[in-house]
């Protein structure tokens, strides 16, 4: 289960960091 818990608490922060990189693509 706390492996479970690590996988999606890294899939998240890559959807965040995806996230940072195309809005910082879109503003420039």
């Amino acid at each position: 289960m706390r492996f479970l818990g690590i996988l999606t608490l890294e899939n998240v922060l890559f959807d965040l960091i995806l996230v940072m990189a195309y809005e910082m693509v879109v503003l420039v």
